[in-house]
């Protein structure tokens, strides 16, 4: 059975969640506040956390970032009740794996946990065969997407604000979010040509 972490003060959804999970096989443990959950953490390796975006000693993403400190390897679903895009590309931008809203359909929270835990082991089976090292403070060593353009087949702005729709659009990709991009039509032109 695997583990999974519940950090969330809302003891009704600690509650059915955690039936519901061990009924399908795993090994729950619920925390009602993020420095429980982080003191659980210390103690045990988990093979998933959901934590909830509003925890009433810190956010969803200050518990986040300490999780990641403390298991760099554990993958985290945030559960938010507010679904706005500034949310989900925060937590992903602190190492979220995915990102659900409320209310919880346990059914379909099942498929994402499943689905979260594969691409996360996947992950580190990836990392471990590529010969990436891991430094004594247990972070692992990741190569920078950073290190070079990606190849693509796509027509990449150059300017602050398309990098800036890049790099949300490279958050939010891997989760279920639906997007709109909005902005004025016929804001790209080639160099030289006249505004119409």
């Amino acid at each position: 059975m695997l583990p999974v972490l519940i950090i969330d003060d809302d003891k009704d959804i600690c509650l059915v969640l955690s039936r519901f999970l061990s009924k399908n096989n795993y090994e729950v443990d619920v925390a009602n506040n993020g420095e429980e959950g982080l003191k659980q953490l210390r103690s045990k390796e988990y093979a998933l956390v959901l934590c909830d975006y509003r925890l009433p000693d810190m956010t969803g993403v200050d518990a986040l970032r300490k999780i990641k400190l403390l298991r760099p390897q554990t993958a985290v679903i945030i559960i938010t009740g507010y679904s706005d895009v500034k949310t989900a590309v925060e937590t992903f931008r602190y190492g979220a794996s995915d990102f659900v809203t409320k209310p919880l359909y346990p059914d379909e929270l099942l498929v994402t946990i499943q689905e979260t835990i594969s691409k996360n082991e996947k992950r580190k089976a990836g990392e471990i065969s590529s010969g990436e090292t891991t430094p004594t403070n247990g972070q692992s060593t990741r190569k920078s997407r950073d290190s070079g353009p990606p190849p693509t087949e796509y027509i990449v702005g150059k300017s602050i604000q398309a990098s800036t729709v890049q790099r949300h659009v490279e958050l939010i990709a891997p989760s279920d979010l639906s997007v709109i991009i909005h902005g004025e039509t016929d804001t790209v032109r080639c160099p030289g040509s006249s505004p119409s």
